[in-house]
């Protein structure tokens, strides 16, 4: 007689899933509290950045892997930029371009220490 042995991946997985669907749900119905109302378009504001904040995190504490600590200190560092430079008094497409900036530099440090890393 065998014994199951290991982690039930397939019960993880739904139990992730779920509770990321559900902290959306929750992010979804402040913003709307805050903001007063929804568009289908704001969405597309948030993007840049989390994507940057993704890459950016296989550079920031272990290199070459994707990692939880990284990703924290890849949105701090983004979030303390962008304010910086609301602060400063700069025209608000300049985030975009500083976004856009930090995600090509994330791709392109997250393949180069993948690739370090496996050869």
């Amino acid at each position: 007689m065998s014994a199951k042995r290991g982690l039930r991946v397939n019960g993880i997985r739904v139990i992730a899933f779920v509770a990321g669907s559900g902290l959306c749900a929750i992010g979804g119905l402040l913003y709307v509290s805050r903001a007063g109302g929804a568009s289908p378009n704001v969405g597309a504001t948030f993007t840049p950045p989390a994507l940057a904040a993704a890459f950016l995190s296989a550079a920031a504490v272990r290199p070459g892997r994707f990692n939880v600590w990284g990703t924290v200190v890849a949105i701090f560092f983004l979030a303390v930029l962008n304010n910086g430079l609301n602060l400063a008094g700069v025209e608000p497409y300049v985030n975009d371009f500083v976004n856009g900036g930090a995600l090509i530099i994330g791709v392109a440090m997250a393949a180069i220490l993948y690739r370090r890393r496996t050869t």
